[in-house]
């Protein structure tokens, strides 16, 4: 049986017994092969996907090809709360919500949409804080559910690639914009990402994927250590190479960034290696910060640690912004 067969029986007898106990005639359910709950809600016209990854939990889909990105554990109450999924209100408020839902949305139909709606601007402002959080919040779940089903679905890195592409924050607080993708430094040098900071400055981000190994344990006279691993240490190769060519060649590295505004500079620019996820044991810490220590202009951080500071981050701004989720 696969993986999913299981949870998902479990949630399609769950959902049948609350369709029949409520005596639900606008629900129609149906178990989908061993991947999807199909959950036609009649008196919507529309039709809702329940699936489920394995150590990520449950989650809902207008869309079976949509891309999970929120994940929930799923009892009676929430049953309850998908089953009783409320009928689009009529007016500019359902089109805003169908514009919205669209995997391309056309900004200039949601533009016509809220030049309709009467708001104040406090109310607009409050929308825009509120779908900023969203837009954050929906980056970093993506992020996460990339990282966690890595062992099992086998992303590629280009995928990791243009997720933090189109969100450089994800990769540090301080990066404002992506200059560049997969860019070439020099004739035999490719750099996977060009960011820029706050500041005005270009970094380079070496990205590997999450289930890239970076540490090795050796025993070297009678002691056991942590050492950088083979894939880390070609890294760390190649981060050297991206600083050597960017402090001897910065001058004519920046006149072939011509679409680049001249306000943005390379000058003492940093390499982010951005691989694996962070090591259990303290022993292996230690020696992952040993490393940060000892090479001067080149930071290792895991996949963790980018989801951390960004949980961290974006839970800062919601306080701050008065618009904190509830706690569980």
């Amino acid at each position: 049986m696969a993986k999913n067969a299981a949870p998902l029986q479990e949630a399609f007898e769950l959902l049948s017994r609350e369709v029949t106990e409520k005596n639900l005639k606008g629900v129609v359910l149906e178990l989908v092969g061993e991947a999807w709950v199909r959950i036609e809600l009649r008196h919507e016209a529309r039709v809702a996907w329940l699936g489920h990854r394995g150590g990520l939990g449950y989650f809902l889909s207008w869309s079976p090809d949509a891309v999970p990105v929120a994940f929930f554990a799923l009892d009676r109450k929430v049953a309850a709360a998908i089953l009783a999924l409320p009928a689009s209100p009529p007016g500019p408020g359902a089109e805003l919500v169908e514009a919205m839902s669209e995997s391309t949305p056309d900004p200039g139909r949601l533009k016509e949409i809220l030049d309709r709606i009467p708001a104040t601007d406090r109310g607009l402002n409050t929308l825009a804080t509120l779908a900023s959080l969203r837009a954050f919040r929906a980056a970093i779940d993506r992020l996460r559910y990339l990282v966690e089903s890595q062992v099992e679905l086998h992303h590629s890195e280009q995928e990791f690639k243009r997720h933090l592409a189109s969100c450089p924050w994800l990769i540090g607080a301080q990066y404002t914009a992506t200059v560049k993708e997969e860019w070439a430094l020099s004739v035999d040098t490719r750099a996977d990402l060009l960011l820029v900071n706050a500041l005005g400055r270009i970094d380079v981000i070496e990205l590997k994927r999450p289930d890239t190994v970076i540490l090795a344990k050796e025993r070297r006279w009678g002691r056991t250590r942590w050492r950088a691993s083979q894939h880390l240490s070609s890294a760390l190769s190649q981060a050297r190479t991206y600083l050597r060519e960017l402090d001897e060649n910065r001058l004519s590295i920046r006149s072939r960034l011509r679409d680049v505004p001249q306000s943005i500079g390379i000058y003492r620019s940093s390499v982010l290696i951005v691989a694996g996820r962070s090591p259990e044991s303290q022993e292996a810490l230690e020696a992952l910060r040993d490393m940060n220590v000892e090479n001067a202009r080149i930071l290792i951080v895991t996949y963790d640690d980018l989801l951390l500071v960004a949980e961290a981050t974006i839970r800062v701004v919601e306080r701050r912004s008065g618009y904190s989720e509830p706690a569980a």
